[in-house]
C-alpha cells in the first residue's frame, strides 16, 4: 500500500515537473520572440535613415581590414558604405556625407612631396565640404606636426578597436549628428563661420535663427518659401542635415539674406 502511494507521488511530481518545464519553455519562447521583434523594430527604425547617408571608408588595406563578414553585417544593418583604397582626386568623394580616413598609406597623389598622406585628404576635404563628418582612424602614434590634421576631424578612432559592433555605433553617432539641429549648428559655427570671415554678433544671431528655422520649417509660409528658394531646404527635414553637407560653402551668405 505504501509502495503504491509512493509510485503515485513520484508520478504526480514528474507530471508537475513536465508541466512547469513546458510552461517555462513557452514563456521563454514568447520572451525571445518579443525580444527579437523589438530588436528588429529598432534596427528597422535606424535603417530608415541609415540608408540615406552615404559613407566612404578610405584605407589602402581596406580588403584586409574589413572582412566580408563585417561588410555584410554593416549592409544588413542598412548602412550605405563604400570602400576605397585611396583618393586620387578630392572631388571623387564629394558625394559622401561621412568619411572615415586612415592616415598612413592613403592620399599619396594629393600629398606629393609630404609625409602627411591621409592628413592631406582630411585637410582638402574639410576645405571643400566643411560639413562632411570626418573620422580619422589609426592604430599608430604620430608626431605632433600631425595634430593639425587630427584637429580637423570630427572624431578620432582607434583602428585596433574598430570591430563590427563598435564601427556600427560610431557610424550611428555620426548619422545622428545630421538629425540634430543643435549639433549641426555647432559644426556650422566651427567649420564654416569660424574658418571664414569675421562675423559680428548680430550677424551670428541672424544666421543662427535662420539656420534653426530651416530644421523647423520656418515661421510661417513666407519664411519657409524663402528658405526653399535658397536651395538649402528640400521640404524634408530629415534630409536637411545631409543637404547642408553639399551646400555649406554657400549657406552663410544665403542665410544672412533672409533677414535683410
Amino acid at each position: 500500500m505504501t509502495f503504491a502511494i509512493e509510485v503515485k507521488a513520484v508520478s504526480a511530481i514528474a507530471t508537475l515537473g513536465l508541466v512547469c518545464l513546458t510552461t517555462y519553455r513557452l514563456i521563454a519562447r514568447k520572451k525571445n520572440s518579443r525580444s527579437a521583434t523589438t530588436v528588429s523594430l529598432a534596427l528597422s527604425l535606424k535603417d530608415e535613415f541609415r540608408n540615406k547617408v552615404r559613407i566612404a571608408i578610405v584605407d589602402d588595406e581596406v580588403d584586409i581590414r574589413f572582412s566580408k563578414q563585417t561588410r555584410d553585417a554593416l549592409l544588413q544593418r542598412g548602412f550605405d558604405v563604400n570602400y576605397l583604397e585611396d583618393v586620387h582626386d578630392i572631388k571623387s568623394i564629394d558625394a559622401y556625407q561621412i568619411v572615415l580616413c586612415d592616415i598612413k598609406g592613403v592620399g599619396k597623389n594629393l600629398a606629393i612631396g609630404t609625409a602627411f598622406h591621409g592628413g592631406i585628404v582630411v585637410s582638402e576635404l574639410r576645405k571643400r565640404r566643411p560639413l562632411v563628418y570626418i573620422i580619422i582612424y589609426s592604430s599608430l602614434t604620430y608626431n605632433p606636426e600631425f595634430n593639425h590634421f587630427f584637429n580637423l576631424a570630427d572624431e578620432v578612432a582607434d583602428k585596433g578597436r574598430l570591430e563590427e559592433e563598435s564601427l556600427a555605433v560610431l557610424l550611428d553617432g555620426a548619422i545622428q549628428t545630421f538629425r540634430s539641429p543643435d549639433q549641426q549648428w555647432h559644426r556650422f559655427m566651427k567649420w564654416v563661420l569660424e574658418s571664414g570671415k569675421d562675423y559680428k554678433p548680430h550677424e551670428i544671431e541672424k544666421i543662427h535663427k535662420a539656420f534653426l528655422n530651416m530644421f523647423t520649417g520656418g515661421r510661417g509660409d513666407t519664411l519657409e518659401s524663402k528658405i526653399r528658394n535658397l536651395g538649402l531646404y528640400d521640404g524634408n527635414s530629415e534630409n536637411l542635415g545631409i543637404e547642408l553637407v553639399r551646400s555649406a560653402s554657400d549657406a552663410t551668405e544665403k542665410l544672412l539674406e533672409l533677414f535683410k
